[in-house]
């Protein structure tokens, strides 16, 4: 078994394979680095359990795969090919300034940027296993429930319908790591069951839940509504939540972007949790509300300024919440966020930023626009630090900036360059 696992490594031209040292049962073939004079280490890749993906000259190993003998990886010298944004493809340009960091000559590279890819098992919802899904492609549910178009169905069934009782709210069917979300909402025939701790008569309300095992942004607003709204969240027992989650947000409102439509916004941890609709001053009719969910840094968390500015930070520990979003970045390192939200009349630009110079170690850097551009990542676009720049889609919405590290060692102090329109 193992010659002929041999036989297949040299048929596809990677030069070895290794057996780790503190292991002598089968169970011990992890992975081999290949390395030849002047050449970085390359992608350990998977032999058997998944189709063959290698990404040329990648410094961190982050991949693994079960088979018969256990976890067996083969392993490649840098070659003249560029990098790869998934299994085999190309990183794929989304929009405006997508590529900018990208390589498309075919001539080997360090920089890379990979837009599109989900980690099946980075999943807020579920936290489930799976493939990764990569080059450009929208997140989507595997049972064909939920995606991110902005139709929004039950597992198997029609559009779901808020709940007059939040106890008894139908679960949002979130399953991707990034989405946006549709959902249909009706006060008109309901009664007063909770309230509101932002507005003095909320008047008839209907609920949804949700169920994150991630922490995330969480997004949702009521634009296009005709009637005076108001949103809030509320604890898995329908508990009002009053308190800050982080600088900036909104738990509740009643009023925002200068009409009379709602937007909340806020960092949650892992945990079940209630969305709920009523009218300002007893105000009832229909509404679709956009729900929106990024996942969110391990670190801090800050609202990011319009405009240019300057940001300073520290990324702590060994490992983060936003990991192995992309075959191309394998982003392995605690995070720290920055976000902020949008009105239906803001216009569309671009947002640019910028660890060059900035840091002593292998920055990241990742942007999440919900059922836009899903998850965007680029690295060692200048060294070993990065830029990255994103289109930003005209309209409401939630925008995430990351700054994380290849590998779970890769952490520190670093100055950032941002503008963001």
């Amino acid at each position: 078994m193992i010659e002929a696992d041999r036989a297949r490594n040299r048929s596809v031209g990677f030069s070895h394979l290794e057996r780790q040292t503190d292991d002598t049962s089968s169970s011990g073939w992890r992975f081999g680095v290949a390395r030849s004079p002047g050449k970085k280490a390359c992608a350990s890749v998977p032999l058997r359990g998944m189709a063959v993906a290698k990404r040329a000259c990648m410094r961190t190993l982050r991949l693994v795969s079960t088979g018969a003998l256990g976890a067996l990886f083969i392993t490649a010298a840098c070659s003249s090919q560029a990098p790869d944004a998934g299994l085999g493809q190309q990183p794929t340009s989304v929009g405006p300034g997508s590529s900018s960091s990208a390589t498309d000559s075919g001539v080997a590279s360090d920089a890379t940027v990979a837009t599109g890819g989900t980690d099946a098992g980075a999943n807020p919802m579920t936290d489930g296993g799976g493939q990764k899904s990569d080059a450009g492609t929208s997140p989507t549910d595997a049972g064909g429930g939920s995606s991110d178009s902005g139709t929004t169905k039950d597992a198997g069934s029609g559009p779901l319908t808020a709940s007059d009782h939040c106890q008894l709210a139908p679960s949002i069917p979130i399953t991707a790591a990034n989405s946006r979300l549709s959902l249909d909402a009706d006060t008109t025939s309901a009664a007063a069951d909770v309230g509101a701790p932002c507005s003095a008569d909320s008047g008839a309300d209907v609920f949804y839940q949700f169920s994150i095992s991630k922490r995330a942004f969480i997004y949702a607003d009521t634009f296009g509504a005709s009637w005076n709204t108001v949103l809030y969240l509320l604890d898995d027992s329908c508990g009002p939540m009053s308190s800050a989650t982080t600088d900036g947000d909104a738990v509740c409102n009643e009023t925002s972007c200068g009409g009379s439509q709602s937007q909340v916004v806020a960092l949650l941890p892992p945990g079940n949790y209630r969305l709920g609709l009523g009218g300002s001053g007893g105000a009832t009719g229909k509404a679709t509300i956009h729900f929106e969910i990024a996942l969110a840094g391990s670190g801090t968390a800050t609202s990011l300024p319009k405009g240019s500015s300057q940001q300073t930070g520290t990324t702590v520990g060994v490992s983060g919440n936003v990991n192995n979003q992309s075959l191309s970045c394998i982003a392995a390192g605690p995070e720290d966020a920055y976000w902020w939200t949008t009105c239906p009349s803001d216009a569309s630009g671009s947002l640019t930023a910028s660890t060059c110079g900035g840091a002593s170690w292998e920055t990241l850097l990742e942007t999440e626009i919900p059922g836009v551009i899903p998850y965007k990542c680029a690295l060692d676009t200048c060294g070993m630090q990065t830029e990255i720049t994103t289109p930003v889609p005209a309209g409401a919405g939630l925008r995430v900036l990351l700054v994380d590290g290849q590998a779970g060692t890769s952490a520190g102090a670093y100055t950032m360059q941002v503008n963001r329109p």
